[in-house]
């Protein structure tokens, strides 16, 4: 048995995290709306990839207000581990994707890196 932990277990994602995830990965990596149809969203995400257990398991947010909470703690391991991006207080009204504290949801893309001055023969 080795004395070293199990790398995994030291990253431990929160279930919104991964619920966002799975949201991104059906949603072709865009979701914008409120946390009220977010909420719901994320339960039929969450059923669709099979992780329906999630739903069941203690601090699972039970309200619009809960999820907003625990979005903006979740932030920050969407952005570095999941390369997800929250934007918060958004105004969706001019879009008609929600109100005027909108999110909106997106995998991030990856930079395009431009090489410059490179020339041949040197």
């Amino acid at each position: 048995m080795s004395n070293y932990p199990n790398p995994t277990s030291a990253l431990r994602i929160p279930r919104v995290a991964k619920a966002v995830s799975l949201l991104i990965q059906q949603c072709g990596g865009r979701w914008a709306g409120n946390t009220k149809p977010l909420l719901l969203a994320l339960a039929k995400a969450v059923r669709k990839g099979g992780e329906g257990d999630l739903l069941e398991q203690k601090g699972w947010p039970e309200n619009p207000t809960w999820l907003g909470r625990q979005l903006r703690r979740s932030a920050a391991v969407l952005r570095k581990v999941c390369e997800i991006e929250i934007e918060f207080d958004v105004d969706l009204r001019k879009t008609n994707e929600g109100d005027k504290d909108g999110l909106i949801i997106r995998k991030r893309q990856a930079p395009v890196l431009k090489v410059v001055g490179l020339r041949r023969g040197m």
